[in-house]
């Protein structure tokens, strides 16, 4: 009767081979898989140190140039924290800028995939030589200065691994930029390039990609300085750009708001005007000015399509599903989710593209050139730019390469033209979005092809053009003096807050005893002599009454992780912000307490009726797309619920076979093949469910009564369902 039976005998020795495989697999998975792998990543790492670090016996290895001296190339590297990592290298560039009687210099930040001994040198020096050899450098006797600010932005060598640095390159540059070092050395090699001594002078910041990100994260918290005096004091250096900057455009959203706040634009003086109506002509800022340029190529991917890619990518990881919603620089009061300026960079951002460069056509060259090579570029200095017009000259098909011979330049190379020669005229217009002194503008991919276009002949054309309508000639080859520019003080109480009613940025008067604004009663006796409505509240960016309902749950729930802010713990875990929820017996962040009840509810009837009433058409219209969403959704659910049952099936049955026949299942077999097919369910529900929520909160907004997806609620039990069997096929062995 027992015969059928597995005895104590069959069922340890079943257990003692699957052991025995187990470990077998084990060691040939180390063997062939991660020995390997480890031995790659040590072999393919970039070494870490000075690549021209200045010795005792060479004291200036850190620069280069020609014998004769037409132009110099500086080394400064930094570390990965931020730290200089030969601080004689600093001291040699300033040395050489203190000893030019004439300095023009252009600081340069490289990107991803660069470093000091990369091919953006090569290509840097031949920009560097190209400059000193123009007539109007030679004439004037301008000492070029080249300081080239290196940092691991490649870190392994090995190619295809390379690739998988992003995320910490990208941290690392953001690093740089928020230490010391970096803004100190900018601006000592500016105020030494600006001496008042010198006859002439000019400092040019230039970043690219990751390096746009040091730049422009670095000297974004200097541009609007404040000083002793309590004035604002405007940046050392002339000109600040950045090409195919790789950041988010976080940043470039708060300063261009800041510079909102405290500028105008003033079609008849075409200037930034202060908005405090005491402030001195001083203050002004001339539209041909703005304090940074940020350039973006049409067609680059790397920013354009990879870069929301890859920070989508880590905001799922990350568990970062809660954005606040933020004002928009010039857009009157319009919120959008934060999400979409952390996925999208400066040149990529619909609502901060401010400037556009348009084609005008066919044109002929100027007559008196004189240059041998990027005629254009002489042509756009030669001349002032009023209506931001300018030229190109060239084919943009990689002419600068032909200089680097395995990554090394030749500065006594003679410089030719191309013999190609394609003239076309551009201008550079105003699309719509902030009218501030910073310029984000979008570049057609025949001036800067894709992400590493930036020193192609048409893109250092384009530079020239940007230098000149900054500093333009009063008489041959004489450039107007460069007026010293102010930063206004806080605009005047009255124009702020009429500015921020029509914005719709000011917290409500019933809050005036807990916000203790200085002025605040003024501004809420305006708003009740214009008799305007109240303004929805403001998000917690703006001061969101939300506060207090933080520092009621910071007083009831006192956790290490929990403590301040809801939109820090948001941040940190979403578990969290759900307990302090509870805790705080708030349903939502908004809720200010029992006591407030009535103002809230005063808030939320005026909310309510600044929502537009739709039509019965509209209502049927929004309904019927938002079950077609549903319907989607549950197609997809049905597809995952396929793949998963269908592998989970496979798995099972070949665990029966292969215990009943007592074989080893082979690596990959249908066990393996059964847990690929769940994963790509589960993958395939996550993207659904993803885009489903994506499209429904558009819906939501447009059409709020519409009710909450039950078909997410069902891709949700379906997903639990899949990692059950997921694990089930795993951990079965």
């Amino acid at each position: 009767m027992l015969a059928g039976l597995p005895t104590v005998r069959n069922i340890a020795s079943t257990k003692h081979n699957r052991i025995s495989w187990f470990h077998r697999w084990s060691i040939t998975f180390l063997l062939l898989f991660v020995t390997p792998a480890f031995a790659i990543l040590l072999a393919g790492c970039a070494s870490y140190g000075p690549y021209h670090a200045d010795t005792a016996e060479n004291p200036f290895n850190s620069v280069r140039g020609p014998k004769d001296g037409r132009y110099r190339m500086a080394f400064i590297e930094f570390g990965d924290l931020g730290s200089a990592l030969d601080n004689t290298q600093i001291k040699t560039a300033l040395e050489l800028i203190h000893q030019a009687e004439r300095p023009a210099l252009f600081v340069y930040i490289h990107g991803w995939q660069n470093s000091a001994e990369s091919g953006d040198v090569c290509r840097f020096e031949h920009f560097l030589d190209t400059i000193s050899r123009f007539p109007e450098a030679t004439g004037a006797k301008v000492n070029v200065i080249g300081v080239y600010m290196a940092w691991r932005g490649r870190d392994l060598i090995f190619p295809g691994l390379n690739l998988l640095t992003f995320y910490s390159r990208k941290a690392t540059a953001a690093g740089i930029a928020s230490q010391v070092t970096c803004l100190a050395t900018l601006d000592e090699l500016a105020l030494a390039a600006r001496d008042p001594s010198k006859k002439v002078h000019s400092c040019i910041l230039i970043g690219h990609s990751f390096g746009g990100l040091i730049l422009g994260n670095t000297i974004t918290h200097s541009i609007l300085d404040a000083s002793g005096t309590g004035t604002r004091v405007t940046n050392p250096w002339d000109m600040a750009v950045t090409f195919n900057s790789a950041d988010s455009s976080i940043s470039t959203r708060q300063l261009m708001k800041q510079l909102d706040y405290l500028y105008k634009y003033d079609p008849a003086r075409h200037a930034y005007v202060s908005r405090n109506p005491g402030a001195g002509n001083d203050t002004a800022v001339p539209e041909n000015r703005p304090f940074l340029v940020f350039l973006q190529s049409e067609n680059d991917s790397a920013t354009g399509k990879f870069f929301p890619i890859g920070t989508g990518f880590y905001n799922i990881v990350g568990l970062r599903f809660h954005w606040q919603k933020v004002s928009v620089p010039g857009h009157h009061g319009e919120k959008v989710s934060e999400q979409e300026f952390y996925t999208h960079t400066p040149g990529n951002n619909r609502y901060l593209v401010n400037y556009q460069v348009v084609p005008l056509g066919e044109a002929s060259p100027p007559p008196g050139l004189e240059a041998a090579e990027n005629r254009a570029f002489e042509a756009n200095l030669l001349q002032n730019h009023p209506d931001y017009s300018f030229y190109t000259s060239e084919h943009n098909d990689g002419h600068e390469d032909r200089f680097c011979k395995n990554g090394e330049y030749n500065p006594d190379q003679a410089l030719t033209s191309t013999g190609r020669e394609h003239w076309q005229r551009w201008r550079i217009v105003y699309t719509g979005n902030a009218r501030v002194p910073c310029w984000i503008v979008r570049v057609p991919k025949e001036i800067i092809w894709e992400h590493g276009g930036l020193w192609s002949d048409n893109s250092v054309a384009l530079l020239a053009a940007l230098f000149r309508i900054e500093f333009p000639l009063i008489s041959a080859g004489k450039m107007a003096p460069v007026p010293s520019i102010r930063a206004p003080s806080t605009p005047d109480l009255h124009e702020r807050s009429l500015h921020e009613l029509h914005r719709g940025l000011l917290l409500p008067c019933h809050s005036l005893d807990r916000t203790k604004i200085p002025g605040r009663q003024l501004e809420c006796d305006l708003r009740n002599q214009a008799h305007l409505p109240r303004p929805e509240p403001a998000n917690a960016e703006e001061g969101h009454p939300q506060s207090v309902c933080q520092r009621r749950c910071s007083r009831l729930y006192k956790s290490s992780v929990c403590r301040g802010s809801f939109i820090w713990a948001r941040q940190a875990s979403w578990l969290c912000c759900w307990r302090s929820h509870v805790l705080c017996g708030c349903a939502r962040c908004n809720t200010i307490g029992r006591h407030k009840r009535r103002s809230l509810m005063d808030e939320q009837a005026t909310q309510k009726q600044s929502v537009p009433t739709l039509d019965t058409s509209s209502r049927l219209a929004y309904e019927r797309t938002y079950l077609a969403h549903e319907r989607t959704l549950m197609a997809w659910v049905r597809t995952a619920l396929s793949l998963i049952s269908f592998g989970f099936a496979i798995a099972k049955v070949f665990e029966f076979l292969h215990e009943k026949e007592g074989k080893r299942a082979p690596l990959l077999g249908a066990r393996g093949v059964a847990i690929i097919m769940i994963v790509t369910g589960l993958a395939a529900l996550a993207l659904a469910t993803i885009q489903h929520q994506r499209a429904s909160k558009v819906l939501h907004e447009r059409c709020p009564g519409l009710p909450r997806s039950l078909a997410g609620v069902l891709a949700a039990l379906i997903a639990l369902m899949g990692i059950l069997a997921l694990l089930s096929a795993i951990l079965r062995q």
